[in-house]
């Protein structure tokens, strides 16, 4: 089984790279710090279509409140998928 995570760097996405790696899972990692945007839609179909996961966990998020409630539209574009 392949697995891409979406802010797989975080420290959700971290720990749950592991726990699925002693678990002989392949993960794809998607995460801003490599320069993966969540919000870039035409970018995650052509990683989605180049590496045919079987599952997408998403954990991309702005993890801390002040900064969701200073930019609550950058939040919101977070966590939905077009």
């Amino acid at each position: 089984m392949k697995i891409l995570i979406t802010g797989n760097k975080g420290f959700v996405g971290t720990q749950t790279q592991k726990l699925l790696h002693k678990n002989n899972i392949d993960v794809i990692g998607y995460d801003l710090m490599d320069g993966f945007d969540i919000r870039d839609q035409n970018q995650l179909e052509f990683v989605v279509k180049e590496t045919k996961p079987d599952r997408i966990l998403h954990l991309a998020a702005i993890a801390r409140f002040a900064d969701a409630d200073k930019d609550p539209m950058l939040a919101y574009q977070n966590i939905i998928y077009r």
